[in-house]
């Protein structure tokens, strides 16, 4: 079936994995227009922690002994092993948008700023104690988590930014980090992949199926089991770093570039200078320098839909137990199906979109029933090709005046 969420396009489920891979290879070269997600500068970041970070932000899979892989998996950046030398598996694996360096300068150069930032993540100080306990099912604000041995997420973690997309979530784990299959970690009211770091004392395996965002820092080794996706960072110090039919890409963080006018504000109207109409609560319709589907309150751009403070409009905070949904507050922690509380990401009776029932054993990927065959943004399968949020790669979004065609934002 190919049934999405609203603003998703559909893919069709017949796609050939290699096919689907070499289309990602042309789509991923498009360039970012209008207002969209642009990779960040590590040194000009958007916290003094993000700033502080110096590996190389284009490194996506980086060993310190090995990078093995088997089937066809897309690497989405840079690809590095130091001070070992062996790559293996690719191909049939790809590289795109970024070289494979084996034992050479610049993986070495990555590894030390590795070392470097393993080491800051690991003496920050430790606000939450999470130790025996599960990170399925919960759902996080920013701040610094730790496990004073292993860690354990055997369904969906989800981060909460509370509308500030530069919050930070840092997971400091004594040993082990290990996923079930088919696990997830979602994000919502503004947080940002490129700002979850995982500080892993010995090594990490992503299971099967599973949707993992975030950098992670592992002192020994990473796997990533068949059909995982990383967004994020995949840094192994000392060992290993094992990949099987994979889809691994960088994440981006939001910069909103300047669009429109100022935009007028004031009760209904529309604005003529601005770009967009106005409301009660703000300018919107990327006006006043934010981004398509932003909103002005006070001196942020957020998203109504979805912030937790401004929830439906400017002011509007939901309360502690409460996440903000399609602008409006509610204690489901997932998605609201009618009166049920449902993961979409998931949930094969509501995958994409509620009540789409998968085929009886078909499990949901990313809001896709079955395998996922275009891309894995975050934690949504989406197609490169035609969607306005994630165009020609993850975090891409198009103008609001314009289509995704072909992995390229333009005009209709």
């Amino acid at each position: 079936m190919t049934v999405w969420e609203e603003n998703l396009m559909p893919v069709s489920s017949k796609i050939r994995p290699i096919a689907v891979r070499l289309a990602i290879i042309a789509q991923m070269s498009a360039l970012s227009v209008g207002c969209g997600l642009q990779r960040t500068d590590p040194h000009g970041g958007l916290s003094a922690m993000a700033a502080a970070l110096a590996a190389a932000p284009d490194f996506a899979v980086l060993a310190g002994s090995t990078v093995t892989n088997t089937g066809p998996t897309v690497v989405s950046g840079n690809l590095g092993v130091s001070p070992g030398s062996a790559v293996t598996g690719f191909p049939p694996g790809l590289v795109i948008d970024g070289t494979i360096h084996a034992a050479d300068a610049v993986a070495g150069q990555a590894q030390s700023d590795d070392s470097h930032d393993y080491q800051l993540l690991a003496g920050e100080a430790c606000n939450n104690d999470l130790t025996g306990h599960d990170l399925a099912g919960l759902t996080l604000v920013a701040g610094v988590y730790c496990y004073s041995s292993s860690a354990q997420l055997s369904g969906a973690l989800t981060l909460d930014a509370q509308g500030d997309p530069n919050a930070i979530f840092i997971f400091q784990i004594g040993t082990t980090l290990t996923t079930g299959s088919h696990a997830s970690v979602l994000l919502i009211n503004g947080a940002q992949g490129c700002n979850v770091f995982w500080q892993v004392g010995s090594s990490a395996t992503i299971g099967t199926g599973t949707s993992f965002v975030g950098s992670i820092f592992a002192l020994t080794s990473i796997t990533l089991t068949t059909g995982a996706s990383l967004s994020g960072r995949a840094l192994a110090q000392n060992g290993a770093v094992t990949m099987d039919d994979n889809l691994v890409s960088l994440a981006v963080c939001a910069s909103p570039t300047d669009g429109g006018g100022s935009g007028s504000s004031g009760s209904g109207g529309s604005s003529s200078s601005g770009g967009g109409s106005s409301g009660s609560s703000g300018s919107s319709g990327g006006g006043g320098g934010c981004c398509a589907g932003s909103t002005k309150c006070g001196t942020a751009c957020v998203d109504l839909q979805g912030a937790h403070d401004n929830c439906g409009s400017c002011g509007t905070a939901c309360g502690a137990n409460e996440t903000c949904q399609f602008g409006g507050c509610t204690t489901c922690e997932k998605n609201l199906c009618g009166n049920q509380c449902v993961d979409l990401v998931s949930d094969p009776k509501n995958c994409g979109v509620c009540e789409n029932v998968c085929a009886p054993g078909e499990p949901c990927t990313g809001g896709y029933c079955g395998r996922c065959p275009g891309a894995v943004c975050g934690s949504w399968c989406v197609d490169l090709q035609t969607d306005l949020n994630n165009c020609g790669r993850c975090g891409n979004a198009c103008g609001p005046d314009e289509i995704c065609l072909q992995g390229s934002c333009s005009c209709p």
